[in-house]
């Protein structure tokens, strides 16, 4: 009787570890499919803003703009698809930006032709920042202080 109780024991073990394995299997699954849903057109594009304000390490930036290790890794990492308003509030203090700025919007095929949706505000054009990147690096010192005047001049009005 005794033998037949622990093994009984070891085959509720062996479920229970089977069910933590699938429920692990399951969450990964659903991260996956939330990353890389193509129904999801509004997306958190916060590596876009780190590249235009020339943060090369987001992990570190964040973690000494107050984040927790968890939260810089999430956002580093692009995994950040939902937050509070209190983070979106930091996010932008950190990076000088506003929240429609962390924000990206692909329309969908349906919406393509709607070109006066204001969701349109949001598409953004990455070859814009890699145009200005090679620009800026291809442009002489001199120049680049002539173009930092011209920036600040008009900043100030």
């Amino acid at each position: 009787m005794y033998d037949i109780c622990i093994q009984i024991l070891h085959i509720q073990i062996d479920i229970v570890y089977i069910l933590i394995v699938f429920l692990r299997i399951f969450r990964t699954l659903e991260v996956f499919i939330r990353k890389f849903n193509p129904i999801v057109m509004l997306k958190v594009n916060i590596l876009r803003v780190c590249t235009m304000r020339s943060v090369t390490k987001p992990l570190s930036f964040f973690r000494n703009h107050g984040f927790s290790s968890a939260t810089a890794t999430r956002i580093a990492g692009g995994y950040m698809n939902s937050f509070s308003l209190e983070t979106v509030e930091k996010l932008c203090l950190s990076l000088n930006c506003t929240p429609n700025d962390l924000l990206e919007w692909t329309p969908s095929k349906d919406m393509a032709a709607n070109s006066t949706h204001s969701l349109n505000a949001l598409k953004r054009n990455e070859a814009i920042l890699n145009n200005m990147t090679q620009l800026m690096n291809s442009v002489s010192l001199e120049k680049l202080e002539k173009i930092q005047e011209i920036i600040q001049k008009e900043l100030e009005e």
